[in-house]
């Protein structure tokens, strides 16, 4: 869903994630500008205070789904209209629940399940860059298997391949 318009909307709006030579292009999602500090952390907040959470048995408040946050920077140079721009994910992860332990059914279980799927493909992406990293190469756009697993994988592929940083807490 996206986080930057009413709940009661989400329905009537269609997000595609797309794969493309330049990179990964989502479709359909908000964008919002914000020229100060405090106006980029007031996005932020919006979208939080939209997050889906319900309880299970392991946490009270138990996000309903992941949110990527993608961060946009420019920089302008005085007269010369040279401009550099550079983008950043924010990434939080919903957590691994046990579908044993859980102890939800029905829509809850089905999210379970899906928020489990993508950690899969997740954790597979991360552990085959970090190989790919200590035999001393890079993971290119080209080696999109990597990242078609899920929409996670795939919304993250632009910030995980080529001349990326990624950290992971």
């Amino acid at each position: 869903h996206d986080l930057l318009i009413e709940k009661g909307e989400w329905g009537n709006v269609q997000i595609k994630t797309r794969m493309c030579p330049s990179g990964v292009v989502v479709q359909g999602a908000s964008e919002r500008r914000g020229t100060t500090l405090d106006e980029c952390l007031g996005i932020l907040v919006e979208g939080t205070n939209r997050k889906t959470t319900a309880a299970t048995n392991m946490n009270l408040q138990s996000s309903r789904g992941h949110t990527v946050v993608r961060v946009i920077v420019e920089m302008s140079r005085g007269d010369d209209a040279s401009k550099l721009e550079s983008e950043a994910f924010f990434v939080d992860l919903a957590g691994h629940d046990n579908v044993n332990t859980a102890d939800v059914g029905g829509s809850r279980l089905e999210e379970l399940k899906q928020i489990n799927r993508s950690l899969t493909y997740f954790q597979s992406a991360m552990k085959k860059l970090s190989n790919m990293s200590i035999s001393g190469k890079t993971c290119n756009y080209d080696d999109q298997n990597s990242f078609l697993g899920s929409e996670l994988t795939m919304l993250l592929a632009n910030a995980l391949t080529g001349n990326s940083k990624a950290c992971v807490v």
